[in-house]
């Protein structure tokens, strides 16, 4: 499409404040130039609401894209690079050519812009992908810590290549729609199972952004986060867990029943990180029987001046100046934590909270 053509549709997404428009070329930045000028673009006429989706060939990105990009609005452009396997041989066979180190220093040198959404992509079901090497392309990306990590599992449709080539890499595949693969010479159907209960873990607790600061230090407790996940689907599925659907409550209480069975556990640590988990995704005024929440009853009065104070309200919450200590505590919360420097103030807003040690004698830590 001619380059002012796109333009102008840009323009007309966000005289109209659409909330997100996603490109949907699978490998936006094959042409390095072009992906350069769009992005220039859309970074210069930012309407602060509309935000643009891309799926990119990571590994493709140069040095002049990420000057260019942290320029850019937090939240206003988001990638998604589908990394598949990293697995060699599996992508030979899969005619990717992709340099997986050049893919992770580029998602790296991105993440730590910090204002660029990342979504990674992996497939289950590829030839010559066993589980064992599903494992280390699992682990491989989530040490890049994307915000999303999609488990995709093969679908093999009609005219491709992979469907007309079945048989010789061992694939059954659904004889309908939408054609997905349940076992492969490689990998067998109770091993993509367990990659669907996995999926579904990861999804919930991390893709949701649910328990990230919990599950940074859980993952340490394992050989790798992939064994980590793996357990947890174990103790699920034992549990009965996937017959009904859970609150996000429930899921906080499941993730705790299933730490306290892991061996080298610091059940104290844990439960800050929990805690500060639950108050990085709201305002929670009732915390569970196993979580042990803040005494204020001593130190009402340090509260009450600690959001009386007018210099703190500039440096804090100064969208919320002028309201009174009992207004301020419908949208800030102090909390005290035992390893995460006593006192962390949470204020709420749009988006996540905004958090800060302090101390209440008015002053930051």
């Amino acid at each position: 499409m001619d380059i002012a053509k796109v333009k102008s549709h840009i323009d007309y997404f966000r005289g109209n404040n659409i909330k997100l428009v996603k490109f949907v070329d699978r490998t936006f930045n094959c042409d390095a130039a072009r992906a350069l000028e769009i992005w220039r673009y859309i970074i210069d006429n930012d309407n602060c609401v509309t935000s643009f989706h891309f799926e990119i060939g990571a590994d493709l990105l140069t040095d002049s894209h990420i000057e260019c990009l942290k320029d850019a609005r937090a939240g206003l452009i988001q990638f998604e690079a589908g990394v598949q396997s990293t697995n060699p041989h599996t992508l030979k066979e899969i005619c990717r050519a992709e340099n997986f180190e050049r893919l992770s220093n580029n998602i790296t040198k991105i993440k730590a812009l910090g204002n660029i959404h990342i979504h990674l992509d992996l497939i289950a079901g590829l030839p010559f992908e066993s589980f064992e090497s599903f494992r280390k392309s699992f682990n491989d990306c989530f040490a890049l810590r994307p915000d999303m990590l999609q488990l995709g599992f093969l679908k093999l449709l009609k005219g491709s290549a992979l469907r007309v080539n079945s048989a010789i890499y061992g694939i059954e595949y659904r004889v309908k729609a939408p054609y997905e693969v349940l076992f492969t010479e490689h990998i067998d159907f109770s091993e993509l199972t367990t990659l669907k209960d996995i999926e579904h873990l990861l999804d919930t607790y991390y893709n949701a952004g649910l328990t990230l600061n919990t599950l940074e230090y859980a993952t340490t407790l394992f050989d790798t986060a992939f064994d980590f996940f793996h357990e947890f689907a174990q103790f699920w599925n034992k549990e009965g867990l996937h017959r009904v659907s859970h609150s996000r409550q429930a899921l906080y209480d499941i993730l705790y029943r299933y730490l306290v069975t892991i061996d080298g556990l610091n059940l104290d640590f844990a439960k800050d990180m929990l805690k500060l988990d639950m108050f990085m995704g709201e305002n929670v005024k009732n915390l569970p029987d196993w979580l042990e929440g803040t005494d204020y009853k001593p130190i009402m009065d340090e509260i009450n001046a600690f959001f009386s104070c007018e210099e703190n309200a500039r440096m804090y919450f100064p969208k919320y100046l002028g309201l009174s200590p009992k207004q301020l505590s419908r949208v800030c919360h102090i909390e005290q934590f035992r390893f995460l420097g006593n006192y962390r103030l949470f204020v709420y807003g749009d988006g996540k909270p905004k958090v800060y040690n302090i101390v209440l004698n008015g002053g930051v830590k």
